[in-house]
């Protein structure tokens, strides 16, 4: 939504500028990231108060550990694949690495059970042993803005190495489509059946 892809933007900004300064949160930085951010998208002038609504409610609850700091919108690409994390802790003192996916919309958060099946909390948690290596876990959070919900589950070495099998899956199930240039509809983990 477009409404999504401002606030991610945002936050990306929000995230550069809090690094950049060594601060965990700041007024003038959240604002000065949410105007740039509005501009960078377009995002359209109706859907301005909106955002700004969420992003105020985001940016005054939201603290960022400079010193976890990995990475933030960090592009990558493996095997066709892509991936771009919202945000990248490290956790030393559990050897364990945090990726962090915000969701601005109106989907309830999940529960642990939803989100270790989740498709890209898997995907990315299993693309982030490759792009940062040697942590013992991994972990995977959600975070639903608009409830202000956290929801976070953290996978092994044996828990990642399953999941390229699905991914291959997924990939062989795209390719299929496009020779065949039929693509039915797939109902979202919204859908109730």
């Amino acid at each position: 939504s477009m409404i999504g892809s401002a606030f991610a933007k945002i936050k990306h900004l929000y995230i550069l500028r809090l690094v950049e300064r060594n601060l965990p949160r700041d007024a003038e930085e959240a604002q000065a990231a949410f105007i740039e951010g509005i501009a960078i998208t377009q995002t359209p002038a109706h859907l301005i108060p909106e955002v700004r609504t969420v992003w105020q409610f985001h940016s005054e609850k939201f603290d960022l550990d400079v010193k976890r700091f990995v990475a933030a919108e960090e592009k990558g690409d493996k095997g066709g694949v892509a991936f771009s994390p919202d945000l990248v802790l490290a956790h030393t003192e559990s050897n364990s690495l945090e990726v962090v996916d915000d969701k601005s919309g109106w989907q309830p958060p999940m529960t642990e059970s939803e989100l270790r099946t989740n498709f890209q909390a898997r995907v990315y948690s299993r693309y982030a042993r490759d792009r940062w290596p040697n942590f013992s876990h991994y972990a995977f959070t959600l975070y639903a803005v608009r409830f202000n919900k956290r929801v976070t589950v953290s996978f092994s070495q044996a828990d990642l190495d399953a999941v390229d099998v699905e991914i291959q899956a997924a990939i062989s199930t795209i390719e299929l489509a496009k020779v065949a240039n039929e693509w039915p509809a797939i109902p979202g983990p919204a859908c109730r059946f």
